[in-house]
This record gives C-alpha cells, sequence and structure tokens, in this order.
C-alpha cells in the first residue's frame, strides 16, 4: 500500500487546486479558496459528505440537484429544501407520530397503519385513513362504509360550526352559510342543521330518533314529528298540536286528531278497502258529522247520512243526486226536490247597476277573452258577453237585441252590425238539398194579396221606409212600393224615354270566377250610369252595382228597340212609297 503525503494536488499548469487534504484527514475535491465551493466534500470526523456543500448537516448534503436513472436507497432521513421528483417513491411505514412522509414538522404527514392501508397525520394524531378495500375513514381508521365520518358528540345545535359536525359550508368561519351533519350520542339522534351567517339557526332542525323538526333548538320550538309507529304530529304551539296517526278503529286507516285548548276534533279517513275512504271533519272527536272523502271512482261530500255533492270517475259533477241522469255529453247537474230549487247565482248587491253573473273563461284568461252571461238588478235585462263585449242581450220584454244593447224603435229580434259584414246572414251547408231554403219568413194568417207583407226595409233607424216585399197572389211573392199617392208631391208626367231606352245596351256575358262564375244576362252598370245615373250604385270595394234592371228588363228592352227598329224601317217605307 503506498501512500500519498502532500497537502494540495495541482494539474498541470492550471492555477486551481483539485484536492485538498486537511491535516485531520478531511478531503476536498474541486477548487478551494474563498470563493470557491467544493465539488465533493468527505469529512470523516462525524463520517458527513457534502455536494456543491462545505457545510453537510446529514449523512449525505446535496447543495443542488440529484438526477438518478436507477434505484436509489436511503436508510435513514431525507430533508428536502427543494421539490423532489420521482416515478416512484417508497418510504417505511412510518407511525401518526412520525410519518413516514412529513410535511413541514415531523408529526405531519402519511404512514401506513397496516398493510395496503394509508393515512394523513396532523400534530402526531392519524386524521384521515383509506383503508385495503378503498374505504375511507375521517377520524376513524375503521371506516364502516365507503366514506365514514366520526364526530365528537353534539347534544343539541351549536351557534356556529366546530369540530362535532360534518359541514358543506360557503365559506371559511364558522358562522358562513351552509348546511351541518351531526350526531347526538347522548340522545342516540341525527341531526341536520343549517346556519344563516351571523346570526342563529335557520327554522329548521331535524333529528331522527323520531324524525323531528325543530325550530332553533329549544324543546317547546318543535314543529313535527313522525314517531315510531308513523304518526305525523304538528304542532301549532305550546298549546295546541295535530297528530296523524293509525286509528284504533280497524276499519280506519289513517287519523288526524287536532289537539285544542277549548277541544278535540278529528279529521280522519275511514273505509274498509283501498278505494273506499272518507276525510270527515267532526265537532269532537269519534262523532259523527259532515264530511268528504272517495267510494270507488266517487268524491263525495256528505252530512251526516246525507250525501250532498258527487264528482264522478269520469269527472261529471252531480249536486243534489247520488247518480248523474242527465245527457252523456253533460259534465254538471244540480238536482232539487223543492219546485222553485236549481242552480242560484245570486248577487247580495241590490244597487242600481249590479249583476249576477256566470263567467266561461279560456285557460284560466279573464282580460278581453272571456265569455260570460249577465243579469241586470237595475232594469232586469240579460246580457250575452263574448271576448269582454256584449253580443246579445234580452231585455225586460222579452225582446232579443243581436250586436246592440238597444235600438229607437226595436222589433222582437234585432241583429245590428257597425262594419261591413252583414248584420243578419242565413247560410246553408253544402249538404243542403237545392230546393230547400236557407231562410224562411212564415205568416200564419191565410192572405195571399199584396197586402201580406213578409219582409219590410227601413232606413233612418226604422223611420223611412225603403220597400217591401209582399205577397203576390197564389204562390207569388214580389217587391213593394210605398206607392199611396198621400205619400207623395210634386206629380209630373216623366218626359219621353224612348231615346233613352235606345240607348241601353242589353248583353249577355259571364261572370268572373272571384265573383262565382256563371252565364247571365243584363246590362253594364258604366253604360246605364251614362243614360240612368241614380239606379247606380258602389259596392265597399268600389264595384258598381245596378238596381232596377236586371235579366227580365235587359229581354225586354232588347224587345223593345227590336220592335222600334221594324216600325223605324216601316216608316220609312211608308215614306219612301210617297205614303
Amino acid at each position: 500500500m503506498s501512500t500519498l503525503r502532500t497537502s494540495n494536488l495541482i494539474h498541470g499548469s492550471s492555477a486551481v487546486t483539485n484536492i485538498v487534504l486537511d491535516t485531520i484527514g478531511r478531503a476536498i475535491f474541486g477548487p478551494d479558496g474563498p470563493n470557491g465551493r467544493a465539488a465533493l466534500y468527505v469529512n470523516p470526523q462525524n463520517n458527513r459528505v457534502g455536494i456543491n456543500t462545505e457545510s453537510p448537516t446529514a449523512t449525505l448534503t446535496v447543495d443542488g440537484a440529484i438526477s438518478a436513472t436507477g434505484d436509489v436507497t436511503v436508510g435513514g432521513t431525507i430533508n428536502l429544501t427543494g421539490a423532489l421528483s420521482v416515478d416512484t417513491l417508497n418510504a417505511g411505514a412510518g407511525t401518526e407520530a412520525a410519518p413516514s412522509v412529513s410535511v413541514g414538522t415531523t408529526d405531519n404527514g402519511l404512514y401506513s397503519p397496516g398493510t395496503d392501508q394509508v393515512a394523513i397525520s396532523t400534530n402526531g394524531t392519524g386524521q384521515l385513513f383509506v383503508d385495503s378495500s378503498g374505504d375511507v375513514g375521517i377520524g376513524t381508521s375503521s371506516p364502516a362504509g365507503k366514506l365514514t365520518l366520526k364526530t365528537t358528540n353534539a347534544n343539541g345545535a351549536p351557534t356556529g360550526w366546530d369540530n362535532s359536525y360534518f359541514v358543506i359550508s360557503e365559506g371559511d368561519t364558522s358562522t358562513s352559510f351552509g348546511l351541518g351533519l351531526s350526531l347526538d350520542t347522548t340522545n342516540n339522534e341525527a341531526h341536520i342543521s343549517s346556519l344563516t351567517p351571523n346570526s342563529l339557526w335557520n327554522p329548521l332542525n331535524y333529528r331522527a330518533s323520531e324524525h323531528k323538526f325543530f325550530v332553533t333548538d329549544a324543546a317547546d320550538n318543535e314543529v313535527v314529528r313522525i314517531n315510531n309507529l308513523g304518526a305525523v304530529i304538528y304542532y301549532g304551539n305550546s298549546s295546541s298540536s295535530w297528530t296523524l296517526s293509525p286509528a284504533s278503529d280497524t276499519t280506519a286507516y289513517a287519523q288526524i286528531d287536532a289537539h285544542f285548548p277549548t277541544g278535540n276534533r278529528t279529521l280522519f279517513t275511514n273505509g274498509n278497502t283501498d278505494n273506499d275512504s272518507y276525510a270527515v271533519w267532526n265537532r269532537n272527536s269519534g262523532s259523527s258529522g259532515k264530511g268528504f272523502g272517495l267510494e270507488g271512482q266517487n268524491f263525495k261530500v256528505v252530512q251526516g247520512s246525507n250525501e250532498q255533492l258527487r264528482v264522478d270517475g269520469s269527472g261529471k259533477l252531480v249536486v243534489g243526486a247520488t247518480s248523474f241522469i242527465s245527457a252523456s255529453n253533460s259534465y254538471a247537474q244540480v238536482m232539487t226536490s223543492d219546485s222553485q230549487g236549481g242552480l242560484i247565482i245570486n248577487s247580495t248587491d241590490t244597487s242600481s247597476g249590479s249583476y249576477g253573473r256566470l263567467l266561461f273563461t279560456p285557460n284560466g284568461n279573464v282580460v278581453g277573452n272571456e265569455g260570460l252571461i249577465r243579469y241586470n238588478n237595475n232594469d232586469f235585462h240579460m246580457g250575452f258577453y263574448t271576448q269582454g263585449s256584449e253580443a246579445m242581450r234580452i231585455d225586460s220584454s222579452g225582446r232579443l237585441f243581436v250586436g246592440a244593447d238597444n235600438i229607437n224603435a226595436p222589433g222582437v229580434i234585432n241583429a245590428i252590425s257597425n262594419s261591413t259584414t252583414s248584420a243578419l246572414r242565413a247560410i246553408g251547408q253544402s249538404s243542403m238539398p237545392n230546393g230547400s231554403s236557407a231562410l224562411t219568413v212564415d205568416k200564419h194568417a191565410n192572405i195571399n194579396t199584396t197586402s201580406q207583407v213578409f219582409v219590410a226595409f227601413t232606413i233612418n233607424v226604422q223611420n223611412t221606409g225603403s220597400g217591401q216585399i209582399n205577397a203576390n197572389g197564389a204562390s207569388q211573392a214580389a217587391f213593394g212600393t210605398f206607392s199611396d199617392r198621400r205619400l207623395k208631391e210634386n206629380i209630373v208626367d216623366i218626359p219621353s224615354q224612348l231615346e233613352n231606352i235606345c240607348k241601353l245596351r242589353p248583353v249577355e256575358f259571364d261572370y268572373i270566377q272571384s265573383e262565382g262564375g256563371g252565364h247571365q244576362i243584363s246590362f253594364i252598370a258604366q253604360e246605364v250610369e251614362e243614360v240612368y245615373p241614380d239606379a247606380i250604385g258602389e259596392r265597399e270595394d268600389g264595384m258598381k252595382t245596378l238596381t232596377g234592371w236586371g235579366k227580365t228588363e235587359a229581354i225586354l228592352v232588347k224587345a223593345l228597340q227590336e220592335a222600334i227598329a221594324k216600325i223605324e224601317t216601316l216608316e220609312q217605307r211608308l215614306t219612301d212609297a210617297g205614303l
């Protein structure tokens, strides 16, 4: 064995010392001097090695990054001041007081409490555990399910969140809004509570021993309870409560008792099948009285033993009877044994203009689209409304008005229009035979003279006549005019009309399709207007109309024009013959 006795080794002409061996056995590999840093420092006095540092604090201290392509095995502790990046890190089991991977302090970190288990400890105590089945425990190393939270006893609701609660919260303070779950091991109860920020508890605390619901935590603030018999108890206040419970009567299925300081009341369901049950309100518990309920498919309202109202399985309403006897397409029926009875719509307001009303609404809309039947208690007329406006009225004399509520000289039926739409129209459907009339005007008197008037025409609110349709002998009717001398004045003979008649041009033609088509004989309105302008009128669309000159008149005018031409020819022949 050879010995190298030197303190410094320098390579070639380099001014930097490569190896330094001091007098106490330390070896420094790399540059030395005040500003140099050893690439490798070995101190045999304390068995420590430093890489890139001359002050190792552990068996091996590295100042800088470590890169290893193989496995690294460390039997002691690794202290890191920077980041550690590894593909796989194998550490010992450790304990909760000394976790194998510590963070911050040596009693915070990861450890393994058993085979295939991992846990997190803080302050030397295990807090979160994952067992070999993947079940997670918080506060317990033996989770009972996939997630088990073990809390301390919470007897009643605290005024803020604490470690006895499992909390879902919007914030990180004890008064943040949230929902809490806790256990009261003293009373074997589970609590579900809510907390409003910076205030007391929300008015709902749920306790699972008997399914209790509380407003805050005071005992007298319990509002609802479901006990172990299935009874539902509602507490209105400390002196009254409602109870919904299985009835003692074997024929009943459920019962609601209301307990008040002034006495008990009972609302109970009763029946011997699932389809037969009554909900009855009694003056005293256990007595008969008024009620409502189901019997089979029928909903009934009874008073004592008398049925007052029924809605059957098809939705039909019967009042005052036990069965529906009306037409199959009717859905409401009111029956009474009183000869003056029935359905009464009564208005207690007897002032002028008050009404009794029967309202029909589409989808509950009562603003402009409703239908209404209204009786006026002042002038005793009955009004019928559609879309919010009166469409028809029957006055106290039995006269019917359609489209208006009055007229200066009304008949029995008045149809009135304020638009271009006809006030009265009779329509024969396409299935009506051609020989059947769409409108029949009948008079019982068996008179067929021209004095028998069927239809009268008036203007100026019935103050001025415009003609009529009257009988014209057997099996005939004709247009009649008011021609009495007493109705006329300024009577003079009309001038010669031969020239005017000869100016007229009778024609035959076909109507265009928009006017219904079809062949006809008549005149051209514009041509007649040049001769007889008073015979010309105008439709609402501007098209001209011709009155008093129809098919028959056109044929007669044509024949008269032909006769005049023949007369003129004969007169010319006589003139030519010198006669």
